[in-house]
């Protein structure tokens, strides 16, 4: 999407976000139907290898959505600028940080037992130099601290929502 917001019309991003979030949270409404519907179930099988395990468990995929609504939202509200970075920070920090909390973490965050210090570090400077290539370095520090700061609160929203929207406030206030 990061990509794409360079050389595709906003209007058409837009519609994209927006096709994607109805695609996803008609997949998730129809899941319970999957095993009548042989491509859907296999479509929805495959996403099942990507979900979070609260998700698994549930067999509802919202992660997917939130990462269309709230790119969506950080677009249309704040631009492609502020959207790039907010991106960027979801992308790559959040991957990031549970890719290595997960399989390497061992220090609990005090406030946020089930994040790693380790996680949230590995987010921090991943998500860091992704922003660095497309803003300068003060903008890119921000970014990342704001990202991971929300990544590893523990809020009941899922981080697909709120770290891209808390970026893109924060980076509307700045830039």
């Amino acid at each position: 999407m990061v990509i794409a917001s360079y050389f595709i019309p906003k209007v058409f991003l837009l519609l994209f976000l927006i096709l994607g979030f109805v695609v996803g949270s008609t997949l998730c409404f129809f899941r319970p139907l999957s095993h009548r519907l042989g491509f859907l179930k296999r479509v929805l099988d495959y996403c099942h290898s990507f979900a979070r395990a609260e998700e698994r468990r549930l067999g509802i995929y919202i992660g997917i959505t939130t990462i269309f609504f709230s790119g969506f939202i950080s677009l249309l509200v704040f631009g492609p600028a502020v959207f790039r970075i907010a991106m960027l920070v979801l992308a790559v920090g959040d991957s990031f940080s549970t890719l290595i909390g997960v399989h390497f973490g061992k220090h609990k965050i005090s406030f946020n037992r089930q994040k790693t210090w380790e996680g949230s570090i590995a987010g921090l400077l991943t998500s860091f130099i992704a922003c660095l290539i497309i803003t300068s370095l003060p903008l890119a520090i921000i970014a990342a601290v704001v990202g991971m700061i929300v990544e590893s609160l523990p809020i009941r929203l899922d981080d697909n929502f709120t770290i891209p929207l808390a970026v893109s406030i924060v980076m509307w206030f700045i830039i």
